[in-house]
């Protein structure tokens, strides 16, 4: 079957398009998932094996929102009793701003809500 110049010039253009966004989604990935190693690294006694799979999925669509200007921008902290809420607010941002620089407390938020921490 012959391919007239004009296709087989979209498919090369398509090819090289599927390359590019290879590699755009591979960056993502990779982002979000060292977020998470690092996450889980610093906060691994907080976390069970439910919330460390939750935390996982959460830091790849997170990064994926990141890349599409899309983070979170509403959710709030769920009630945790526990004297040190900030320090370990403070902790996820700085971890954070190694990957996204201006990233929005709700984001932050929506991370430190995987951790199980109690009064220490």
């Amino acid at each position: 079957m012959m391919h007239s110049e004009e296709t087989i010039l979209t498919m090369n253009n398509n090819q090289s398009e599927l390359k590019k966004q290879e590699k755009f989604t591979q960056a993502v990935i990779s982002r979000g998932f060292g977020i998470a190693m690092q996450l889980k690294k610093t906060f691994n006694k907080y976390l069970n094996p439910q919330t460390e799979s939750g935390l996982m999925l959460h830091c790849l669509l997170m990064s994926n929102r990141f890349a599409c200007k899309a983070p979170y921008t509403d959710i709030t902290c769920i009630s945790k009793e526990q004297t040190n809420i900030s320090a370990v607010k403070e902790k996820i941002r700085q971890i954070m701003s190694a990957y996204y620089s201006n990233v929005p407390d709700s984001e932050i938020i929506a991370i430190f809500n995987y951790l199980t921490i109690e009064h220490e």
